[in-house]
């Protein structure tokens, strides 16, 4: 006997029965109450089907709660034990009507004409309440723990979970009832365990509420906050917060997807955000591993295509606005989120959210705003790079571009500047993987020293991090650079991530080198390069002055405790370069929402550093000498036709690169 079984229980009576049962609870529906009371499961079965319901007066509602308060007898329900159910014939029987007859009581205090009555005669059902609460509500918990003994949570909601939470969303329905049961500890408790064991809403079957948890702890929790922190410190002693999270988030996801419920998002998403308020950080990050960013953009792109008209409406405008927001936290946790938020299909979401039809208010289209202005500073990240290229040629290929609908609109502008920087970028990594790449040098994720890719040492559970030494590979991982990023891929996508960035930083200096040097007034072993990379308005932010004077300034940046900048700093001194003054480049950038400062030694030697340099115009860099020669679409278009070909602005300059110099093979 489970719980699945007592939310369809079989119907005793016989046919012949039911159109007789039906007449007398027309005729005189106090005497099928009279019956139910004693027990009898036909007449409770008919009283069961809420369309039977309808035949009884409103004033008759209060013994219905009688006759269901006496068949959730918790010293009854106590009695009842699976591991004794097989004992003897008589016992199972008895045992089984008892279930029966509490659960189909469960139903019927958990119905919708009950909840209309109780909510709409709070001064008839108040002081009924308040006489069988505590046997009530302890018979309720007894016949729980009886039904889902031994079960496990499948992961979607049982249906079980719902009926249960249908009673308290019933009682606390009632206003003087809420006032005085909002303090009670042990129902909150109960109303979790509710929702942890019920678990994101499935939709599967038509007849079950399932928005009953949601909107049981959506009453309990109030307004008053430390209201709101106490519920979470109750569910935290139920279950881990990974667990917590996940629910939460997949309960207010499937509710996005669904069309026919999406008017139940407001209560899944006042639980999510009650969680997440409590401790915004480390909710963010349980989120996280359970693949928050890409569950969110799913959730949100569905949402816009086929509910677009519900989520106008202003009790939802602030709820997908957060959603979004939260989105953005879970984006620019590291690079590698941002990556993988343009593999999930961030892009896509943009487009369906549709800015050209202006339709959304801003309190959505300003955090989409703020998060696609986030993501320029991250493209000089390889990895990052090439995801987001790849999407965006989807959505800029063709005669008709997807893209057409983010030329217009709130996003316009800041959607031209992030194309602008990712084609300045995309045009390095051509380069790069042109030239640089294929030369086989890789750079030490510790102290960024050139070395051999055939004699580095490599992070043997992801294969991506790459060291010059085991050494190196050691202080990486006691100061923490590779422990939380260990995990998240390990198929290669980051490998090039050092090797790019150490050739971006030498690319800003490398024909104005010479020009940094001789403009200094002091000596050389006391000047810094800085490439600051953070900027939204120029590729890169470049300056030279005294390594104590930029060591200072970015001492004086970093908050105690605050774990707003990773320093990756293995400079070494005069006498450990053989008595040669070392010059580095500090090198500034985001790595999620914390600043990322590398020490990188200049290295000039490279000989592809001269590829496509033209004498003439030495001061020009590869990227400026590429698009000086390519041919460019008019207008925003990002293809041209050429000998009856559309061709991709991508392709065209990935052409001019290799024209630069013979790949190297």
């Amino acid at each position: 006997m489970d719980l699945e079984m007592m939310m369809n229980p079989l119907i005793p009576c016989e046919e012949t029965e039911v159109p007789e049962l039906l007449e007398l609870l027309k005729s005189n529906p106090q005497v099928i109450l009279d019956r139910a009371k004693n027990g009898d499961i036909n007449e409770i079965t008919i009283l069961y089907y809420e369309r039977n319901q309808m035949t009884v007066p409103d004033d008759l509602f209060p013994e219905v709660f009688r006759v269901c308060c006496k068949h959730l007898n918790p010293r009854l329900l106590a009695s009842v034990s699976t591991t004794r159910i097989g004992f003897n014939q008589e016992r199972m029987m008895l045992c089984e009507k008892l279930l029966r007859l509490a659960s189909m009581a469960v139903e019927l205090l958990g119905s919708l004409r009950m909840r209309w009555n109780i909510q709409e005669h709070p001064s008839r059902f108040g002081p009924l309440i308040d006489e069988h609460w505590p046997n009530l509500f302890d018979g309720i918990r007894k016949l729980f723990t009886t039904l889902r003994a031994g079960k496990e949570s499948s992961g979607d909601c049982p249906s079980g979970a719902t009926m249960f939470a249908d009673v308290l969303v019933a009682i606390l329905s009632n206003g003087p009832t809420l006032a005085r049961l909002r303090n009670d500890d042990e129902l909150l408790k109960f109303a979790w365990t509710l929702w942890l064991y019920g678990g994101p809403p499935s939709f599967e079957e038509d007849r079950v509420n399932y928005d009953a948890m949601a909107t049981a702890l959506y009453f309990l929790q109030g307004d008053n906050a430390r209201t709101k922190s106490h519920i979470v410190r109750v569910c935290s002693k139920l279950a881990d917060m990974d667990k917590i999270a996940k629910i939460a988030l997949l309960s207010v996801v499937h509710t996005m997807k669904s069309k026919e419920h999406i008017n139940e998002l407001e209560n899944h998403f006042q639980v999510f955000f009650t969680l997440m308020s409590n401790d915004p950080a480390n909710f963010v990050k349980s989120l996280s591993k359970s693949d928050g960013a890409a569950r969110l953009i799913d959730g949100i792109t569905t949402v816009a295509k086929e509910s677009r008209a519900a989520i106008r409406e202003e009790r939802m405008v602030h709820v997908i606005g957060i959603l979004i927001a939260v989105l953005e936290g879970l984006v620019i946790l590291t690079s590698k989120h941002v990556e993988q938020a343009a593999r999930s299909g961030l892009l896509q979401m943009f487009v369906a959210l549709d800015p050209a039809r202006r339709d959304l208010p801003d309190p959505i289209m300003g955090p989409v705003y703020s998060l696609l202005k986030r993501l320029p500073v991250f493209l000089h990240h390889y990895s990052v790079l090439g995801a987001y290229a790849e999407q965006v040629r989807l959505l800029t290929e063709g005669s008709k571009p997807q893209e057409n609908c983010l030329l217009k609109g709130s996003l316009a502008d800041c959607w031209r500047i992030f194309k602008a920087r990712l084609l300045a970028l995309y045009c390095a990594k051509c380069f790069f993987d042109a030239f640089v790449a294929p030369s086989n040098l890789v750079y030490c994720d510790n102290c960024s020293k050139s070395i051999d890719a055939e004699e580095s040492v490599r992070c043997d559970s992801c294969r991506q991090a790459v060291y010059c030494s085991t050494q190196c590979q050691s202080e990486d991982r006691n100061q923490g650079g590779h422990v939380e990023t260990c995990s998240l891929g390990s198929d290669g996508r980051y490998n090039k991530d050092t090797s790019f960035l150490q050739f971006l930083a030498h690319k800003h200096i490398q024909h104005d080198y010479d020009d940094f040097i001789s403009g200094i007034k002091f000596p050389i072993e006391k000047a810094m390069l800085r490439v600051d990379l953070r900027v939204m308005d120029c590729h890169a932010k470049i300056s030279v002055g005294k390594t104590a004077a930029f060591d200072a300034e970015l001492q004086k940046s970093i908050k105690p405790s605050s774990g707003t900048h990773h320093i990756v700093d293995r400079r070494i001194k005069k006498s450990e370069n053989g008595g040669r003054p070392p010059v580095y480049i500090q090198v500034i950038t985001h790595e999620g929402q914390t600043v990322l400062v590398r020490y990188l030694p200049v290295d000039l030697s490279p000989e592809y550093f001269q590829y496509g340099v033209d004498p003439a115009r030495p001061r020009r860099n590869v990227t400026d000498n590429v698009f000086s020669s390519m041919n460019f679409p008019d207008g925003d278009r990002w293809t041209y036709v050429r000998s009856g070909k559309r061709v991709h602005m991508f392709d065209e300059m990935d052409r001019c690169v290799k024209a630069l110099h013979p790949v190297r093979k």
